[in-house]
């Protein structure tokens, strides 16, 4: 028996805090906190995390690199605004398992942007994962919302992180991880700074109750971002990293079906039980299908 890859622990956390940071937002959402405000601060907030990590790379620095990680900031950015736009839209037993479908991107933005080879393994993740979405996408056909719409914008999310994954195990240990992560974030913060004179136009003040749930977002998030992405950085291991951090999404439904209501969290009542086991079914079919990447005939691709 192969021992275990210990660097994937990384990701296992990020998983489980990943799903209780998007129980958080969606409370401060409820409470009242704007989502652009959210989107800004915790950008922001997250390049200032990185800031540090700038003076613990040991690589000698190359400024014809850059263009990486700043590529991977721009994806990051848009990935981040799908995010909030799903989640401000969507319920997290939603969103959060269709964002279990990124490690199967991975694969597929490694085989078209950069050349690498797929298996047959890889193919039928492929359909497993769209099988995956659609019966997830099914739950998403009611009330007044328009239909589909946070599934949709969910998996344009999730395409947006598959690619700064991508770029990640592509160049970061040429630049050196800590420049790249650094470099990263803060061109995120950099865009975010953009969005500051439109947030000025909203005058609404955030609710007490709501700060306090928006502060453990964003806290929560910025640690789970560092996990997987320190994670993919260092080891070079996209795949396989994401193979684990989909667990969030059964985690997600799991957290809404059990702690909800500490949450403020009202999907089960809203949506059912029978929706919930639908969703739980749906995350099942792409945790399936990016297990398909690790076997032997479609292990993690190394780039």
């Amino acid at each position: 028996m192969t021992d275990f890859p210990g660097h994937l622990i990384l990701p296992f956390l990020a998983a489980f805090i990943f799903a209780i940071s998007s129980l958080c937002f969606k409370r401060a959402f409820v409470e009242g906190v704007s989502p652009s405000r959210s989107l800004v601060q915790t950008n922001i907030a997250l390049g200032l995390l990185f800031l540090p990590a700038w003076f613990l790379e040991r690589h000698q620095f190359d400024v014809r690199l850059l263009g990486w990680p700043i590529l991977a900031g721009v994806c990051f950015f848009a990935g981040q605004c799908c995010n909030f736009a799903a989640l401000r839209l969507g319920d997290v037993s939603l969103v959060t398992p269709i964002m279990g479908s990124k490690v199967v991107l991975v694969a597929l933005c490694s085989r078209w942007i950069f050349g690498f080879p797929l298996t047959r393994a890889h193919w039928i993740a492929a359909a497993l994962t769209a099988l995956g979405v659609f019966v997830l996408g099914a739950t998403d056909l009611h009330g007044k919302r328009r239909i589909g719409a946070s599934s949709l914008i969910a998996v344009g999310s999730c395409l947006c992180f598959a690619l700064v994954d991508t770029v990640i195990q592509r160049a970061a240990h040429q630049l050196g991880p800590f420049y790249f992560l650094t470099t990263l974030f803060g061109t995120l913060a950099g865009l975010s700074f953009l969005l500051w004179p439109w947030l000025a136009r909203d005058q609404r003040r955030t609710p007490k109750t709501g700060r306090s749930w928006l502060t453990w977002a964003i806290g929560l998030t910025a640690v789970q971002a560092l996990l997987i992405t320190l994670c993919i950085g260092i080891w070079q291991d996209a795949t396989g990293a994401n193979v684990i951090y989909s667990l969030r999404g059964v985690w997600g439904v799991v957290l809404v079906g059990v702690a909800g209501n500490w949450f403020g969290n009202r999907e089960r009542h809203d949506s059912g039980t029978r929706t919930l086991w639908f969703r739980l079914f749906g995350a099942g079919l792409i945790l399936l299908a990016v297990a398909l990447t690790l076997m032997p005939t479609g292990k993690s691709l190394k780039i």
